[in-house]
């Protein structure tokens, strides 16, 4: 082959040479419009010159149409910002710029961490998600997903979900959104799922959902921490989904390879884990995973705190609701884990032949008292905290955030108090748990105003329910 022709690179003054004749609509020649080409690969000043006068130039030469697009698409991907900012820009003014091309280099452009190109991209992809009429293009448009990487994707999910409606004429290709989603944005596809799950085949849905839980119980030993940080909470917020057999699987994977090695995991994923666990447990029907949870979890909590060390309300919370719910259902395997008999019938029952041991009880009962017994002091601090912010004058956002995040801890310490309080009598299963976690957004009460006007809500006089309030008559 022969050795490829070098580029040469014009001057600046060259291309302006060429940007002035083109303003004064003078002749051009092939030559002038190579070097406007050629300046692409030159410094940043001669990129930005190119990105600005290749669509000017290709209006004198249409046929090399698909030179200049190239060309625009390859300088949309350089380092320098505003080169990129230009040339996608300049990219809608060329005719044959809605090709297959052009709307990849502009999907692809929605990973880019520079706002203004972010400005640029999403007004004309909307405009093509919009359009349900050109079916083409949103073909095109779904079919290149999974060619993206992950943030384009995550981008355009976003994008789809916002402008698209799906229904039964389009199901196929809300398939193909949710399959790229529950591999790079698995709450959204999960979501997604949800929402649309009236439409979406059984049999397609189940199959979707096995390949995010096998993918799950493949990857989970390799990239353990990633994977129960990003892929773990949101599987658990929609068990509901699942059905018997993935729910099943879910929860054999999570207590044979997830709560061994719970403790690697960083604060907030650890929270996130446990507080849905602690949400969902009453439907966890295996006993292993019980056992599992009771003696890798609960058993970690202190019955003593070192110099300095905190104590982990929030965990300890939502690992109090995951046993409590988790004693309801296994009432057999609780018995035999603390040690004690939790339900006493009188007659011969399911677990009469669970052996006491008090010293499997006392390790229980240890951490349930040292719990209460830190949980009044974080009570009264959250209590006297409140007091001292209630009294100030200032109706700031940042003192209402203050009483906000004091009342939530005010809830999480009486939760605590009332768990512990319960779990040290001899059926606790029987009592009643507190009504709300504190990690749940509470309603807000809406008291009924009392308006003068409104007749239907004035008591009435004359009813034989409200004698007392007649008048005494002799």
């Amino acid at each position: 082959m022969p050795p490829k022709e070098k580029i040469q690179i014009p001057t600046s003054e060259e291309i302006l040479e060429i940007n002035d004749r083109l303003s004064k609509n003078e002749q051009l020649t092939e030559a002038d419009f190579n070097k406007i080409i050629n300046a692409s690969k030159g410094d940043s000043d001669l990129k930005r010159k190119a990105a600005q006068l290749i669509p000017r130039i290709s209006e004198k030469f249409p046929k090399q149409n698909e030179k200049s697009i190239a060309t625009l698409i390859s300088l949309a991907k350089v380092e320098e910002a505003e080169v990129r900012i230009l040339s996608l820009r300049s990219l809608r003014q060329i005719d044959g710029a809605s090709n297959e091309k052009v709307m990849t280099a502009y999907i692809e452009a929605l990973s880019d961490a520079e706002p203004r190109v972010q400005n640029i991209v999403s007004p004309y992809l909307e405009s093509i998600l919009s359009n349900t009429e050109d079916k083409e293009k949103l073909s095109f448009v779904f079919s290149s997903l999974k060619s993206l990487n992950p943030e384009a994707q995550v981008k355009i999910i976003d994008l789809i979900k916002e402008k698209v409606v799906f229904n039964e004429t389009n199901v196929d290709q809300l398939i193909d959104l949710i399959e790229v989603s529950l591999k790079s944005a698995v709450l959204e596809g999960l979501k997604l799922t949800w929402k649309n799950i009236k439409i979406i085949p059984a049999e397609k849905k189940d199959a979707i959902l096995k390949g995010l839980i096998d993918r799950f119980e493949a990857s989970i030993d390799k990239q353990f921490v990633e994977i129960c940080g990003m892929i773990l909470p949101p599987i658990l917020k929609y068990t509901r989904m699942l059905g018997d057999d993935l729910t099943k699987q879910l929860f054999s994977v999570i207590g044979a390879k997830v709560l061994p090695k719970y403790e690697q995991l960083e604060g907030e994923v650890k929270c996130k884990i446990l507080q849905s666990l602690a949400g969902i447990a009453h439907i966890i029907d295996s006993e292993e995973f019980f056992v599992t949870f009771y003696k890798t979890i609960f058993m970690t909590f202190p019955v003593e705190l070192q110099k300095d060390e905190s104590f982990p309300f929030s965990l300890f919370e939502a690992a109090l609701f995951a046993f409590f719910r988790l004693s309801k259902k296994h009432s057999k395997i609780a018995s035999s884990l603390i040690g004690t008999h939790l339900i006493f019938t009188g007659q011969p029952g399911e677990n009469d032949d669970v052996k006491e041991d008090a010293k499997l009880y006392q390790e229980f009962i240890n951490r349930i008292q040292f719990g209460e017994k830190i949980a009044k002091q974080f009570v009264e601090f959250q209590n006297s905290q409140y007091d001292k912010f209630k009294k100030e004058i200032s109706d700031s956002e940042e003192r209402q955030e203050k009483l906000r995040l004091i009342t939530i801890g005010q809830r999480l310490g009486n939760n605590v108090l009332h768990f512990c309080r319960i779990l040290q009598k001899p059926n606790f299963t029987t009592e009643n748990p507190p009504p709300n976690v504190s990690w749940k957004k509470q309603k807000k009460m809406i008291k009924k105003q009392y308006r003068s006007n409104d007749r239907s809500r004035k008591p009435n006089h004359n009813t034989r329910n409200n004698r007392n309030s007649r008048p005494f008559r002799r």
